[in-house]
């Protein structure tokens, strides 16, 4: 069975560009192994992530992410059966919404400035639903 998990966190301390790029050889190398798809966004000091796969294969993943020790306060937003994949392109695409350029990408929008937290994502789980798809439909995650 298909199935995504959308979580938000906070890092327990801020990472730098070496930092992320180091998680994401790492996420997108176990990912290929597991047959995972997915999308992470990351504002200093948030984590966005949406996780996808056969559920044999996802579930210990995210066990293991949900045990990581760099993050804390997290907030499943969705979890559950889906019909196809969302970012079936992406091993793990990514996308820095702390970098000071953003506003500058056509379509930019002020969703940065609402409530990026894993406590306002919880109140609102289709916001950062919706932004991740504008993210993915953009062409933004790397």
């Amino acid at each position: 069975m298909l199935v995504q998990v959308i979580y938000a966190s906070r890092a327990i301390r801020p990472f730098s560009d070496r930092d992320l790029v180091l998680l994401l050889r790492k996420s997108r190398d176990r990912n290929r192994r597991h047959g995972i798809t997915g999308m992470l966004v990351y504002q200093e000091p948030i984590f966005l992530q949406v996780l996808e796969g056969e559920a044999g294969e996802l579930e210990p993943v995210w066990r293991d992410i949900a045990a990581d020790p760099r993050h804390g306060q997290i907030v499943e937003l969705r979890s559950g059966p889906v019909e196809s994949r969302d970012y079936g392109e992406w091993s793990m695409g990514f996308f820095n919404a702390s970098w000071n350029g953003c506003a500058a990408l056509a379509g930019y929008t002020r969703f940065l400035d609402l409530d990026f937290s894993p406590e306002g994502f919880a109140m609102a789980p289709e916001r950062a639903i919706a932004f991740m798809r504008w993210i993915r439909d953009a062409g933004m995650g790397l």
